[in-house]
């Protein structure tokens, strides 16, 4: 199966995956959980606006986030998110920049599930458990967080699914696979320091 098909599958299965998840017996509820503080792996992202396919790597220690087109060719396109602002540099192919703000309901916590969120309930998909969660994020909309907890200890969880939405409509839903722990790629590494202070600013107002 492709990466593309995969995610697509995986897109198509939210509609069984929510009605599925159901709650635990009282008192058998976990902790939300901390999400690994680097990580990395494969996003296909849905929205009002656009359809999106990236890999992400996201370095929580410094709420930093890279994303690159799965099919753009030239390494040099990507983007860094601050996670902290929801602020995004954007780089073309000529290295050029532009910093711009993400929309509202874009500022997803991809490093920790808040102390605030309910839990839902949990499920066996594809092998691994998948953990629910329900909270309102500062902008209030409602955003479910889906997530695989790590077996090893100290690793705390990997992100399987975010889904902002409001009380009529579904604004975004994030679906991750290939995740795991750690960032292989030393470039993007390298990429999280890259120089933002020359870049143009759009779409402030």
């Amino acid at each position: 199966m492709t990466s593309f098909s995969k995610a697509s599958w995986l897109m198509l299965s939210l509609g069984a995956f929510f009605v599925i998840l159901g709650p635990l017996p009282t008192g058998a509820y976990p902790q939300p959980c901390r999400f690994a503080r680097q990580y990395e792996g494969h996003r296909f992202q849905s929205s009002y606006f656009d359809v999106k396919h990236d890999y992400v790597a996201v370095d929580c220690d410094r709420k930093l986030m890279y994303t690159r087109s799965v099919g753009e060719k030239e390494e040099n396109s990507f983007t860094i998110v601050n996670l902290a602002t929801n602020v995004m540099y954007i780089f073309n192919q000529g290295r050029e920049c532009i910093e711009t703000a993400g929309r509202p309901f874009e500022l997803i916590n991809y490093c920790e599930n808040s102390r605030d969120a309910t839990f839902t309930g949990e499920m066996t998909l594809e092998g691994k458990v998948r953990q629910g969660w329900v909270t309102t994020n500062p902008q209030h909309y409602e955003q479910t967080t889906v997530v695989t907890p790590s077996k090893k200890s100290g690793e705390g969880c990997l992100p399987f699914l975010f889904r902002v939405r409001t009380d009529r409509h579904t604004l975004m839903a994030n679906t991750f696979y290939d995740v795991k722990t750690g960032i292989s790629d030393t470039d993007v590494v390298d990429r999280f320091d890259v120089d933002t202070l020359e870049c143009a600013r759009y779409g402030y107002v």
